[in-house]
C-alpha cells in the first residue's frame, strides 16, 4: 500500500514539473518592448532649468527621427523636418518658422529652442544641431550644441 501511495505523488511530482516546462525562467522579459515613433529624451522645464531624462525606454531607441517626431507632437506649430546627419551634427529645418520667430514671443522661442537643442543632443552621436529657419523677431537659424544649455541639470 506504501509503494502504491509513493508511485502516486512520485507520479504527480513528475506531473508538476512537466506542466512548468514552457514557462518563462525567471528574470526573463515578460513582453516585448513596444517603442514608438514618437519620443523625446528629455522632460525639459525652461523656468526652473532643468531635464529628467525618460527612462522608459532603451538608450538605443532615442533616434533622431522619433526625437524630431516627439518635439513636433508637442510643439504641433512649429513643424521641424529632419534633412540628414553629417558625423556629430544633425541638419533640421522649419519650413513654416512665422509661428515660432514671430507669435511665440521671446519665452515660448526660449523654450523651443532649449527642448529641440537637448532633445536632440540627446541622441547618441549627436553634439550640434543645425536648425535652418527664416529669421525673425524671436528665432534665428544657427547651430547650436548642449554647451548652450549647461545651466540645465
Amino acid at each position: 500500500m506504501k509503494t502504491w501511495k509513493l508511485s502516486i505523488v512520485l507520479i504527480l511530482f513528475i506531473a508538476s514539473c512537466e506542466c512548468n516546462k514552457g514557462k518563462d525562467k525567471p528574470g526573463a522579459p515578460d513582453t516585448t518592448l513596444l517603442i514608438p515613433d514618437t519620443l523625446l529624451v528629455y522632460d525639459v522645464n525652461n523656468e526652473s532649468k532643468t531635464l529628467k531624462r525618460y527612462t522608459e525606454v532603451p538608450d538605443s531607441a532615442f533616434t533622431a527621427a522619433r526625437v524630431v517626431n516627439g518635439l513636433n507632437e508637442k510643439y504641433p506649430n512649429v513643424q521641424l523636418q529632419l534633412l540628414r546627419q553629417s558625423a556629430d551634427t544633425l541638419y533640421v529645418a522649419v519650413p513654416a518658422s512665422e509661428y515660432l520667430s514671430e507669435r511665440m514671443g521671446s519665452a515660448g522661442a526660449s523654450q523651443w529652442y532649449a527642448d529641440a537643442v537637448l532633445n536632440l543632443t540627446g541622441v547618441q552621436g549627436v553634439n550640434y544641431v543645425n536648425i535652418s529657419l527664416q529669421e525673425g523677431s524671436h528665432a534665428s537659424p544657427g547651430v547650436f550644441s548642449r554647451k548652450s544649455y549647461e545651466d540645465y541639470k
